[in-house]
Order: structure tokens, then sequence, then C-alpha cells
């Protein structure tokens, strides 16, 4: 499970990396994003080893807060790179 773990892992970063280079437009949103996948590599594995070593209430804990967390930080990511919050412009007949 570890090596299809850390082979999702480079494959969900390789992709991260190809929408960066298309939609990112400042360097401080290279670095949420990273951030924020390494986060979300970290939660996953913080969880799927607890879960392993039968600690079921530190990995729903731990699901609970990288999940949560991870939500506010993608709502902060996706504020900063416009993609919510953005001001519609509305098109006035001529």
């Amino acid at each position: 499970m570890g090596t299809l773990y850390l082979l999702l892992c480079g494959f969900g970063f390789g992709g991260v990396l190809v929408f960066l280079r298309r939609t990112a437009t400042k360097w401080y949103h290279w670095i949420l994003a990273i951030l924020l996948y390494i986060w979300i590599c970290l939660g996953i594995s913080f969880v799927y080893i607890n879960n392993a070593g039968y600690h079921h209430q530190a990995a729903r804990v731990g699901a609970l807060f990288f999940g949560l967390t991870a939500i506010a930080w993608a709502f902060a990511f996706a504020r900063s790179m416009g993609f919510i919050g953005k001001k519609k412009t509305i098109l006035e007949p001529s």
C-alpha cells in the first residue's frame, strides 16, 4: 500500500504542477498550492498509518483535524487565485 500511495502522490504532484503552470500568476500561488498539497498528503498518510496500527481514535481525530484544516486552506487558496469572490462584470445592453 505504501508504494501505491507514493505513486499516487507523485502523479498528483505532477497534476498540481500542470495546473499551476496554466493558472498561477503570482509566486505565492505556487507556494500556497504546494504547501496545501503537502498538507493533504501528510494528513492522508497520518490517518492511514494510525488506522493500520489500530489507533482508530487517533485516525478519526486526525482525519477531522487534517480535513477541516485542508478545507480552510483550500478556501484561502481559491480566494487568492480569484476563483472565489471575483466580481462578475454585468454587460449592459447597448
